[in-house]
C-alpha cells in the first residue's frame, strides 16, 4: 500500500501547492501545504494494514505524533493533524468546524480527494469536481472549492485548446 499512497500525497501535494500558489499564499504557508500534503498519510507506516477510509483519524494521529517531533515541522503536524476534519464539524480527530480548521488543511483536504477519486475511477477531472461539488459546505469550505473548481475548468479549457 505504501508506494501508492505515496503517489497519492505526491500528486495530492503538486495540486495543493499549485492551488496554494494561486491563492497568493506566502512561500511559508506554500511550503507548509507542500510538506504536510507529501506527509498526510505518514501515520500510516505505524500500520501497515490500515484503511483511510475507515482509519482516518488514527492515520493523522499517528502522523501528528511523528512529524511534530521533526524540528521545523510543527505548523506541518498541526495541519496534517486537521486534514480530515469537515466544514459541518463532523470530521476526525478534533470535530472542528469550517472557521476553525486552518486554511492549509482545507486546502489540502480539496487537493486530496480530487486525486484520490480521479486515481479509483475513471471519472475525468469535471466529472470528479461535480461529484466532489455534493460535498460543498459539508465537507468542504464554499469559497475555497470553488475557487478550486474555477482553476480546473480554467486547466481544462487550456488543455482542449
Amino acid at each position: 500500500k505504501h508506494p501508492m499512497y505515496y503517489q497519492l500525497c505526491k500528486t495530492t501535494a503538486d495540486y495543493a501547492v499549485t492551488f496554494a500558489k494561486s491563492l497568493m499564499l506566502s512561500e511559508k504557508e506554500v511550503n507548509d501545504i507542500y510538506y504536510a500534503s507529501l506527509f498526510s498519510l505518514i501515520g500510516t507506516l505505524k500500520e501497515p494494514n490500515i484503511s483511510i477510509k475507515e482509519q482516518s483519524k488514527l492515520i493523522v494521529e499517528n502522523g501528528y505524533h511523528l512529524l511534530k517531533q521533526v524540528p521545523g515541522f510543527r505548523d506541518v503536524a498541526d495541519i496534517v493533524l486537521s486534514i480530515f476534519e469537515r466544514a459541518d464539524g463532523k470530521g476526525t480527530p478534533r470535530g472542528l468546524t469550517n472557521d476553525e480548521i486552518p486554511k492549509a488543511a482545507k486546502i489540502i483536504r480539496i487537493a486530496f480527494d480530487f486525486t484520490s477519486t480521479k486515481n479509483r475511477t475513471t471519472l475525468t477531472c469535471q466529472q470528479v469536481i461535480e461529484l466532489l461539488q455534493s460535498d460543498v459546505g459539508v465537507v468542504y469550505d464554499k469559497n475555497l472549492f470553488s475557487y478550486f473548481r474555477l482553476l480546473e475548468e480554467e486547466k481544462a479549457k487550456h488543455e482542449t485548446v
